[in-house]
């Protein structure tokens, strides 16, 4: 066994994702019971622009996207995530 590619990282509210520069490489909004949005933004607080914005729809039962084939979502301060009518997400972070 190596040592894992990503790391991951769950959230279960608005929040740091990372405090740090990072790559997301994979997203899982989990039991999605309404439409929701997780927004991620470049700083520490929410407050900048939304580098990514990610849509549920509760029909889906929750989502998972894969932005490996793109060599990942980059993010050059730090990643913060805004939540809306999500109960957990998980990120793969490089």
């Amino acid at each position: 066994m190596g040592v894992p590619l990503y790391k991951l990282i769950p959230l279960t509210g608005d929040g740091a994702v990372t405090t740090v520069p990072c790559t997301i490489m994979a997203i899982e909004i989990a039991d999605v019971a309404q439409d929701c949005t997780v927004e991620l933004t470049n700083d520490a607080n929410g407050a900048g622009t939304n580098v990514l914005v990610v849509t549920c729809a509760a029909e889906e039962g929750g989502c998972f996207r894969d932005y490996t084939n793109l060599g990942g979502i980059a993010f050059s301060s730090k990643c913060y995530c805004d939540l809306t009518n999500a109960d957990a997400v998980y990120f793969w972070v490089a």
